[in-house]
């Protein structure tokens, strides 16, 4: 694995935690976490660059630095891989999944279940 398909599996919505469709949204910032002896920051800077280019229209326009990168230069504690990866994003596709569970919420506090 190398920076580049780290970084495009970083952006993969099936790599993401919450159920959320970015293509109903948009990124506001994120924040994308490198972890390995092997990991070259020119190459991260790189590829971040070219893809937030690509992606442009997947982000708002008036944040112009959206996204930042930070590199730990230590192994992953498991040896499956030589590169380990972590995002954070804040994005405006979250807001179907919350809408999601007050829905479910709602319904549930309308026939009072779990009500003490």
């Amino acid at each position: 694995m190398d920076e580049k398909q780290l970084t495009s599996d970083l952006f993969d919505p099936r790599s993401f935690l919450c159920e959320s469709n970015p293509a109903h949204g948009k990124f506001l910032t994120g924040s994308l976490l490198y972890r390995g002896e092997t990991v070259s920051a020119g190459a991260v800077d790189q590829h971040l660059a070219a893809l937030s280019d690509k992606r442009s229209s997947q982000f708002v326009e008036w944040i112009p630095n959206r996204l930042m990168n930070s590199i730990c230069a230590v192994a992953p504690p498991y040896k499956t891989s030589t590169m380990s990866g972590t995002s954070l994003f804040n994005a405006t596709s979250v807001a179907e999944t919350l809408r999601r569970v007050l829905d479910k919420y709602q319904r549930m506090f309308k026939r009072r279940a779990f009500i003490h």
